[in-house]
């Protein structure tokens, strides 16, 4: 085709181009500021040429594609620093929770605590009878329980509040997971049709970096077009039109297979995103803080009861119950089957039991010394055949696993009271026979009923453990007690005294906390570096959009002129005579 027709028809094909050209450079003003929107741009290429008897003449243009400015691997590394990141902030955050729990610029601090606690004791050791000494050292003792335990709930809630956010978190892997197949098919569907489908892919790819902020994923596109993704263990996610959940139980995460079977994801399964700094403060964090927070409770009411229980307060007892309850009294006392939390500091060895009057003499000439051997003596022996069988006392085990001794005045008319010393085998605080604390950590930790009950129980004196005597003044008892302060003691299989430990375990919180925020900052930093120079291939740029548009309109209009050409070339045609 030549001649006018051929004008007319490439000003037609030049006009039809360019505004194609003009309506894909609107598209792209018009999504300068959606999320995740790759520029596209129309590829021109000329139309076959016909052959004339000079050669070959061009026929016009048209638009061969619209492509995607679309950088697959900045994108990849874009998502991956943004799974680190949001990873980082969950734990920032929940970190702060736990630095404010362990903040020490209060006088409410635990490490202030501990000092008043030992305070009081030798204010005791000063003034052994003192009844306002004894009631202060009370008070101190419950404000120091107090914080113990809210260590304990807070710590707990934490979890809870992990819980909360791992269930919504999952409710929105699984609703993304579910888009993407969706868009996977529909992205196949438009490709087999009229070209590739590239707002698709974009809301796609914003899909996946949303779903990447939640946990660290793998995702690559196979020959239909299609993403499959996985999680960094190698859990698939979505593939093809399929999707795969997740799910929570009882506090876990589980990746739910094609056959309804379970599989368990733990927080080194799910290192990135949101999910996985949840995980790990959930299943890491707050499982070490409370872990060595408990050590520090455990060690400190073993301490201080071992400590009490060989003392004695301003009068024998007339009777006392065991703080606690083995689950088992047949079996040996220092056996994890006899159920008692610290059976494990019961040893071989022996104690004292002195048996007093009125008067305060000792009856029977001298102490009972009884014997104890932690792999063989049971609850049971102790009670009813060893206590039981010295005249003047009654010992039984109670309902709930408890030994009870008592005045039996039946036996011995004269007997009213009794008291404990030398004790060797630690048996006694394992009980919790004349002990100062009940509970065996941070939640459980409480006063022992015999000290809330009677504050003279305090024992800051000690049994003289040749003649049995003891002094309303004696202090030894509370001076060795307030000593617990400084003295090196096991605390979670380390040697160290209460506040090194403590003071350590704070200084850890702070570390691990900085260092949460230094991949925090760090991860961002890397995020937006990385996002500039994705936006610099895929961004939306107004200036440049402008340009090309100004490229088009001139184009067009210069095709419209050539329109007007072919008319008037036309019209001189059909005038001529």
């Amino acid at each position: 085709m030549s001649g006018v027709n051929a004008v007319l028809s490439i000003a037609r094909t030049a006009l039809l181009t360019q505004q194609l050209a003009i309506q894909v450079t609107s598209h792209n003003v018009a999504n300068v500021n959606t999320p995740g929107y790759s520029r596209q741009q129309l590829v021109m290429e000329p139309n076959n040429s016909t052959t004339i008897g000079l050669g070959e003449i061009g026929t016009g243009v048209h638009g061969q594609a619209i492509i995607q400015y679309h950088d697959k691997f900045m994108t990849a590394k874009v998502n991956q620093q943004m799974s680190s990141m949001t990873g980082f902030e969950a734990k920032k955050s929940s970190m702060k929770v736990v630095e404010t729990l362990f903040n020490e610029t209060t006088e409410e601090g635990l490490s202030k605590l501990l000092g008043q606690f030992w305070a009081a004791w030798h204010d005791l050791g000063n003034n052994p009878a003192g009844k306002a000494e004894r009631a202060t050292l009370v008070g101190r003792a419950g404000l120091l329980i107090d914080h113990f335990q809210s260590l304990y709930s807070d710590l707990m809630r934490l979890s809870t509040d992990m819980d909360i956010n791992l269930g919504a978190g999952i409710e929105d892997i699984n609703s993304l997971t579910g888009q993407i197949a969706d868009l996977n098919v529909q992205i196949i569907t438009a490709d087999k049709g009229v070209g590739a489908a590239n707002d698709l892919r974009d809301k796609r790819d914003y899909l996946v970096r949303q779903l990447a902020e939640l946990m660290d994923i793998n995702y690559f596109e196979i020959g239909s077009g299609a993403y499959t993704i996985m999680s960094n263990s190698g859990h698939i996610l979505v593939e093809t039109d399929r999707s795969w959940d997740l799910e929570l139980s009882g506090g876990q995460v589980y990746w739910v297979s094609s056959t309804g079977a379970e599989v368990e994801m733990r927080s080194g399964d799910v290192q990135g995103g949101k999910l996985g700094g949840w995980l790990a403060v959930k299943q890491e964090i707050i499982p070490d803080v409370l872990d060595k927070v408990n050590n520090l409770a455990e060690s400190f009411i073993r301490e201080v009861n071992s400590q009490h229980s060989q003392g004695i307060g301003l009068a024998p007892f007339t009777t006392v119950t065991g703080a606690y309850a083995s689950t088992n009294s047949a079996a040996a006392i220092g056996t994890s089957g006899s159920g008692l939390p610290f059976y494990d500091q019961v040893a071989d060895g022996t104690f004292k039991l002195w048996l007093y009057d009125s008067s305060g003499n000792v009856i029977g000439g001298g102490a009972t010394t009884i014997t104890i051997d932690a792999d063989v003596t049971t609850l049971d022996v102790l009670a009813t055949t060893t206590i039981a069988g010295i005249s003047g006392l009654d010992a039984s085990v109670s309902s709930d696993g408890k030994l009870v001794i008592s005045v039996n005045t039946t036996e011995q008319p004269t007997a009213a009271g009794f008291g404990f010393s030398d004790d060797t085998s630690s048996v006694l605080a394992a009980l919790g026979i004349n002990t100062f604390f009940d509970g065996y950590d941070t939640g459980s930790i409480a006063l022992n009923s015999v000290i809330t009950n009677n504050t003279d129980n305090i024992a800051a004196g000690t049994i003289d453990s040749t003649t049995g005597d003891y002094s309303l003044g004696d202090n030894e008892n509370a001076l060795a007690l307030a000593d617990l302060q400084i003295q090196n003691v096991d605390i979670g299989g380390q040697s160290a005294t209460f506040d090194d430990y403590y003071n350590a375990l704070v200084g850890e919180i702070g570390i691990t906390s900085r260092g949460y925020n230094s991949g925090y900052d760090f991860s961002r930093n890397m995020v937006n570096q990385l996002s500039q120079l994705r936006d610099s291939v895929s961004g939306v740029s107004l200036d440049e959009e402008m340009t090309k548009l100004i490229q088009y309109q001139q184009a067009y209009s210069a095709a419209a002129r050539l329109i007007q050409a072919s008319d008037e070339m036309m019209q001189t045609l059909l005038s001529a005579k």
